[in-house]
């Protein structure tokens, strides 16, 4: 069975290259624009990783880690990419999260791809959710 990829990016046409991308290596894929429906969809649509940009509407990014973590879900303990604006990463990271993987925008579409492969590979669960 694919592997399951939930993207939860404000961004239309990121979003839309990171869908391609990740279609075309075969991981199913499921793509939202808020907070809200990510928590939403997560109950849903259990995925084995998650692609979350930090500033989404309706529940930021982090937001929706922290809900994760304080309420055990099972999403807590797959790979998480935050993607972040550059003026954002030295706020967040790496005090809160040091563990997840980390972009700051822009970023390529082929560099999450690679960290995805990278997160699989390693496997396991990961110790954000504390």
């Amino acid at each position: 069975m694919s592997k399951k990829v939930l993207i939860a990016e404000k961004e239309p046409v990121l979003s839309c290259l990171l869908m391609d991308a990740f279609l075309s290596e075969g991981y199913r894929v499921k793509a939202v624009a808020s907070g809200l429906e990510c928590r939403s969809l997560l109950n849903h649509f259990p995925p084995d990783l998650l692609i979350v940009n930090e500033d989404l509407q309706w529940g930021s990014g982090l937001g929706v880690l922290e809900s994760l973590r304080e309420n055990h879900h099972p999403a807590a303990n797959v790979p998480v990419i935050l993607l972040l604006a550059p003026t954002l990463r030295k706020m967040i990271f790496p005090w809160r999260f040091p563990e997840l993987t980390v972009f700051s925008k822009p970023v390529l579409p082929f560099e999450i791809l690679n960290a995805a492969r990278e997160a699989f590979v390693g496997g396991g669960s990961h110790p954000w959710m504390g």
